[in-house]
């Protein structure tokens, strides 16, 4: 259910276009020019309205305030009535960055299509923000000098890697998904040995190892292991971060 912060005076609460919005399924909240200080009890919003005309403060200096609790990106309307001077207003309006104004009276289907449109251009910008920063931190881990893995617990499945680890088993990632711990640590071929090593990465949160891994033409390397178990609310990872042995010994030579 999106939610929408409305600044306004109280007797603007009872709005027919807040009330139509209710009905709607929209969760609105209400906040007037004497109550900034309850914006910081907010989590997050995804659209602020700004009712210019009845605001007893300068609206503008008001939703300054404001904004600075929110995401740069947190999309802002303005309305209006009546004005002398509607131009300036708007101008106003946009320097305050705002995504859309709407000058009142305006009829309920009109006012809904410019908030879904407002919510909607919202959503795009994150997302694209959001698949912007997926591909520079996959980018950043692909970089990484170390092979790192992210491991299911139970099975010891891979659900991720970066490109090092296809590097040094020769398989491509695609391949390696369909792998497990077990089908490439010489120490643990096993599922039961697994188990009991997964047991006791949890118990002490982390561990560091050495072990053997397998690559794809059968041959073999040693390697250097650095294991984190991983919690969250959903669901738990063990996260692996794997330097090749025999290319660290190659760089200590050519370094002396």
């Amino acid at each position: 259910m999106p939610k929408i912060l409305i600044i306004c005076s109280i007797e603007r609460k009872d709005s027919g276009l807040f009330d139509f919005l209710k009905n709607q399924d929209y969760n609105l909240v209400f906040i007037t020019a004497d109550s900034e200080k309850n914006v910081a009890t907010l989590d997050s919003v995804d659209l602020i309205l700004c009712d210019i005309n009845r605001l007893d403060k300068n609206p503008f200096e008001c939703l300054a305030k404001i904004k600075e609790h929110f995401p740069q990106k947190t999309p802002v309307m303005m309305t209006f009535g009546e004005t002398d001077n509607p131009s300036q207003l708007i101008i106003q309006s946009i320097d305050a960055g705002c995504a859309d104004f709407i000058n009142l009276p305006i009829n309920q289907a009109s006012f809904l299509n410019r908030v879904q449109s407002s919510l909607f251009k919202s959503y795009r910008a994150n997302i694209r923000l959001s698949e912007d920063k997926l591909e520079l931190f996959r980018h950043l881990i692909d970089e990484s000098n170390d092979a790192l893995f992210v491991i299911e617990p139970e099975t010891s499945h891979f659900l991720d890697c970066n490109k090092k680890a296809c590097d040094n088993l020769g398989y491509t990632r695609k391949e390696i998904l369909q792998l497990g711990v077990i089908n490439i640590e010489g120490a643990l071929p096993k599922l039961e040995l697994w188990q009991e090593h997964v047991n006791a990465v949890k118990k002490n949160g982390s561990m560091f190892l050495l072990g053997r891994h397998i690559r794809k033409n059968g041959t073999s390397f040693p390697v250097e292991v650095s294991i984190r178990y991983i919690e969250t609310k959903d669901k738990n990872y063990i996260v692996a971060s794997v330097r090749n042995v025999d290319e660290l010994k190659e760089y200590t030579i050519d370094a002396t």
